[in-house]
């Protein structure tokens, strides 16, 4: 099993020749938290569909409901998550993604989340808030 540690600074990695995110920039808290521990997630989400940005692979392990839209996005005929959903059911369905990959990353590695104590202080202060039973705060820094 991969070991799940944190890394530095978020970027996103396009490149060339890879299409852009289908999930964009829709879905910060999932990214964030993916970001943090990206070396450890890609061996877990394969290489099925590997010429995927890692934060469209990220979401369909998540919700694998969501694979049939991001192909046709990958394809060129579909649309991009944010032409699907509109704010509110973008903010609702990131928070829940937060909440399931918490739940996974403290699965295949208990105390993972405990790690995040190091973590950058806008996450570390969500991750409060979520640990104790109350919604994080979504808004971009």
């Amino acid at each position: 099993m991969p070991q799940l540690r944190m890394v530095g600074a978020i970027q996103p990695r396009i490149t060339a020749g890879q299409n852009p995110p289908f999930s964009k920039s829709a879905l910060p808290l999932m990214t964030e938290l993916g970001g943090l521990f990206r070396r450890g997630l890609v061996s877990i989400l394969g290489r099925r569909i590997s010429r995927w940005p890692f934060d469209d692979r990220l979401l369909v392990w998540l919700v694998p409901d969501l694979i049939p839209a991001a192909s046709a996005f990958h394809a060129g005929k579909g649309k991009p998550l944010v032409g699907l959903y509109n704010a509110h059911e973008l903010s609702t369905l990131d928070l829940r993604l937060l909440e399931r990959l918490a739940a996974s990353l403290e699965h295949l590695q208990p105390g993972t989340i405990s790690s995040l104590k190091r973590a950058p202080t806008g996450m570390r202060s969500r991750w409060v808030r979520l640990r104790h039973g109350k919604r994080p705060d979504n808004r971009h820094r």
